[in-house]
């Protein structure tokens, strides 16, 4: 079976995974390649407990899926099952600025290296935070355990309990210390400073502020990250119209999203029942998708 540890990006997923190693002694895969340029050394991937499969990913999927071990996999990919997932939220202007500042950082000479406002409007490959939110908590099936980022920055007892009831973890926990500053030290692009409270940078003008909170202020006052008496503020600095524009450019940035999900979901079939028509071998299929991936992946990167 598979526990998914699913977020937006830049929300602690990567901390999720080392809480995880440090209290459990718990690996953890990737549903995605983490690409060579992010300089992750193999002192911080032990911190992380970061494992890697040797199958392609449809054949490593098939065979955690179902197994009767327990597999935990990062994904900030949509929903593919009702398989448990433990879900980690943050708020929404720091993961999405965090989020742009990783793009700069290891994307700078791409076709398609987002800014704040592109990236609140869902103008990539993985929508936006509140959409991605909601997609992963909208499922009717399957447990569910959400986690805040702010808890995770100093894990304490009861949260690792929760944790460990979602994973099935039967061993001796251990208390957790965080490593971050550590690991920030070592790769400061990737491991950002991790701040649990919102303050506002020079990066993000009042307008921009203002137009994040008309997208995802509903959110943001749900997990109290935002006050009612903010929001109302926010909204008024507004012109109605402006609001309406960035509602629709929202509309279609996520059904743009869909559609490449569901093009790249019936591409992955049709490579499968091409090779399988031709007669590869299992070695060869495996070795052709890790191909196909790659190149997937630097398309991909190239779009952002």
């Amino acid at each position: 079976m598979i526990v998914w540890l699913a977020s937006y990006p830049r929300s602690g997923n990567t901390l999720l995974r080392t809480v995880l190693k440090q209290s459990m002694g718990l690996g953890s895969y990737s549903d995605e390649i983490i690409r060579p340029i992010v300089g992750l050394t193999d002192h911080a991937k032990e911190w992380i407990g970061d494992l890697s499969f040797e199958s392609s990913w449809d054949s490593f999927y098939h065979q955690a899926s179902n197994s009767k071990n327990i597999f935990l996999v990062k994904t900030h990919l949509p929903p593919r099952d009702n398989q448990p997932v433990i879900y980690v939220v943050r708020d929404g202007r720091m993961a999405t600025e965090s989020y742009a500042g990783y793009h700069k950082s290891f994307s700078p000479n791409s076709k398609f290296c987002p800014s704040i406002l592109e990236l609140m409007l869902g103008d990539d490959y993985y929508g936006d935070w509140s959409s991605h939110y909601r997609m992963w908590n909208s499922r009717t099936e399957g447990e569910l355990l959400l986690v805040r980022f702010e808890e995770l920055v100093n894990a304490d007892r009861q949260l690792l309990e929760r944790l460990r009831m979602t994973v099935g973890f039967e061993g001796e926990l251990k208390l957790f210390e965080n490593p971050m500053e550590k690991l920030h030290l070592e790769n400061p692009n990737f491991f950002r400073s991790g701040q649990t409270s919102w303050k506002k940078s020079s990066q993000w003008t009042e307008n921009l502020e203002a137009l994040f909170i008309a997208l995802h202020g509903d959110l943001l006052l749900q997990f109290g990250y935002l006050g009612s008496p903010e929001y109302e503020v926010a909204l008024e600095k507004l012109d109605p119209m402006a609001v309406r524009l960035i509602e629709l450019a929202n509309r279609g940035f996520l059904e743009r999203s869909a559609w490449y999900t569901e093009a790249h979901s019936k591409e992955k079939v049709i490579q499968q029942l091409l090779l399988e028509r031709q007669g590869i071998t299992a070695q060869g299929a495996s070795r052709a998708q890790g191909w196909l991936a790659r190149i997937f992946d630097a398309v991909r990167s190239n779009q952002r």
